[in-house]
């Protein structure tokens, strides 16, 4: 939850991470063109119902200073000199973009201050941001609504809205408006990411080994990695199962570990939060989840978790995984293949292979399924700073075309995609829409967004690129036979091919809609303590899992005193918030 102007000792600390940060190199902070104010004169009838469809979108220079996260190794700048995308943008549209930018790691922190110091741009990219938050900094008038700029005249808006009328109830405010431009993402493999692990194949390969189906098999996986020398170097130097410091990837990793015990909830909004028979429940504070930390703790003990989990860099796991003198590292609880070695990096592909869902001692295997409203997500967020709104909604409406979103997600046409052969078949079978010439992650640098563009991403686009030899990719995914890899490498349908594979199995345990908390725009009051306690909470709730699962804490003697800090932390006061404007939308 972003921080508050209220919470005073947790703005302080993150005043003092962004003073650090802004001593980084510009290009996390600000990248800008000739100026930074955005026009007040053009020529897009902003007053008109008339909507802004013809390229140019505008006659005169107009230029709109936007919040934009997500540099790295193949963004490392979104600014008009350096980056094909934002040119393009410009040239079709006459609009240009200045950005205040900065890594996904920076971002939260990095937003916050800029929302709360008063001195922040005309709009905001984050589609990280949750409906509350969003809320929030409309009722400070910060955003403002876009119902009043025809977005029904604009085709792609309008085409998202059709076909996925739940966007109202994602992203609409407890008065009814849109302060959101909305995103759609209908991706199978994003909606299995609540708590995965991806583990290195050639381990089990080589040593006809069976992938675990059991919790148990599991821990005799990690132990066997320890005492076996697998990367056959002479030394016992292996990594049974390793994670690095970052939020969303620690939250992972304990989800992981969490579910064979019981049904855990991970979602973009709620960690450890479910509804259980109607009655919103904190999964942190029962019995299963303690022995969920008690066998985390085990692990941790045996030298089964890499020591230094909690406070590594992913910079730094990678170097250990890219390791040329061999393997280091068994199980990865990350997202994506790339945990422990860069996208398209030698080892990338054998780590393209996902744990199953681990039966635990009850018998039950939950997967890490997200909610059912995750495919939905805040596209762009205009403020009060902006001028011209009217001319924001015409270049929404451009941006999510989805050629022009293809030339964001991964480079320009012709160089990174074309159009499909003429037979072109798409991975669900049917007539494709779209061939990649490049495997994801391999794009030239700088030449699109790399995904952080806003897009339309329908079930359409994401399972209507044309599947290029698809039984190739298929074969390795089933029997990791090494004499494909020079061709997995050069297909540039294998990361989709493999995202989707992978992630099928998983559905067959999937959490029930029913555990999870559906979207709701809380009022003002409400909406201002669940922030203030959460902004409190889910930090102190990362700092005591860390603690039960390094020792620090004992499980044993210190539980109950656990229990007590989350009284006083305020977390039943929340739970009832909650659970009242839960009855009130399901009645």
């Amino acid at each position: 939850m972003y921080q508050h102007k209220r919470v005073l000792a947790l703005l302080i600390a993150i005043l003092l991470t962004f003073s650090a940060c802004s001593q980084a190199p510009s290009q996390t902070s600000t990248e800008s063109g000739e100026g930074s104010e955005s026009a007040t004169n053009s020529q897009t009838n902003a007053d008109s119902s008339e909507p802004i469809l013809d390229l140019p979108l505008t006659t005169e220079e107009v230029t709109f200073t936007m919040f934009m996260p997500g540099l790295d190794n193949l963004t490392s700048s979104f600014a008009l000199e350096d980056n094909d995308f934002t040119k393009k943008i410009y040239e079709d549209t006459g609009i240009k973009l200045e950005f205040i930018s900065c890594s996904q790691a920076e971002r939260k922190d990095k937003l916050s201050v800029l929302l709360n110091s008063g001195d922040y741009p005309d709009l905001i990219r984050d589609n990280s941001m949750q409906l509350n938050d969003i809320q929030y900094y409309a009722d400070q008038g910060i955003f403002i609504a876009l119902d009043d700029y025809g977005l029904m005249d604009y085709p792609n808006i309008k085409a998202a809205f059709d076909e996925f009328p739940e966007i109202n109830d994602a992203l609409r405010g407890n008065d009814g408006k849109l302060y959101a431009f909305p995103e759609v993402n209908d991706c199978l493999h994003n909606t299995y990411r609540g708590g995965r692990m991806h583990y290195y194949m050639p381990w089990f390969r080589d040593n006809d080994i069976e992938v675990p189906e059991t919790l148990d098999e599991f821990t005799e996986y990690l132990r066997w990695v320890k005492t076996s020398d697998p990367n056959g170097n002479g030394k016992q130097d292996e990594i049974p199962l390793a994670f690095w410091n970052n939020e969303g990837i620690i939250k992972n990793a304990i989800s992981a570990l969490a579910k064979p015990f019981l049904p855990w909830v991970y979602t973009d909004k709620d960690w450890g939060l479910a509804v259980v028979d109607g009655k919103v429940t904190e999964q942190y504070r029962t019995e299963e989840f303690r022995d969920a930390l008690r066998y985390m703790n085990s692990l941790y003990e045996e030298g089964l978790i890499l020591e230094n989990s909690f406070s590594i860099t992913q910079d730094e796991l990678r170097a250990i995984g890219e390791d040329p003198e061999g393997p280091m590292i068994a199980v990865v609880a990350a997202l994506g293949a790339d945990g422990a070695c860069q996208k398209g990096s030698e080892r990338w592909a054998e780590y393209f292979f996902l744990m199953p869902a681990l039966e635990g001692p009850n018998g039950d295997k939950w997967a890490p399924n997200k909610d059912p409203w995750n495919i939905f997500y805040p596209g762009l967020m205009v403020t009060d700073k902006c001028s011209d709104p009217a001319l924001v909604t015409a270049l929404y409406n451009y941006m999510i075309d989805f050629e022009v979103s293809m030339d964001g997600y991964i480079g320009p046409k012709g160089e990174a995609w074309d159009d499909p052969d003429p037979d072109g078949i798409s991975l669900r079978g049917d007539k494709a829409k779209y061939k990649l010439l490049v495997n994801y992650g391999t794009q030239r640098e700088n030449s699109g967004w790399n995904q952080y563009n806003p897009m339309m991403r329908n079930s359409d686009f994401r399972l209507g690129e044309q599947a290029q030899d698809y039984e190739t990719a298929l074969e390795w995914l089933e029997t990791g036979n090494p004499d494909l890899l020079d061709q997995v490498y050069t297909n540039p349908s294998f990361n989709e091919i493999a995202n989707y594979n992978t992630a099928l199995p998983l559905m067959d345990y999937a959490i029930p809609e029913e555990y999870f908390l559906p979207p709701m725009a809380l009022s003002d009051d409400d909406n201002t303590r669940v922030a203030d306690i959460k902004a409190v909470l889910d930090p102190y709730k990362l700092q005591v899992f860390a603690e039960f699962i390094t020792g620090t804490r004992d499980i044993e003697t210190e539980w109950d005193a656990y229990l007590q800090e989350l009284d006083a932390m305020g977390s039943p006061e929340m739970v009832e918030i909650l659970q009242q404007n839960y009855d009130n939308k399901t009645e």
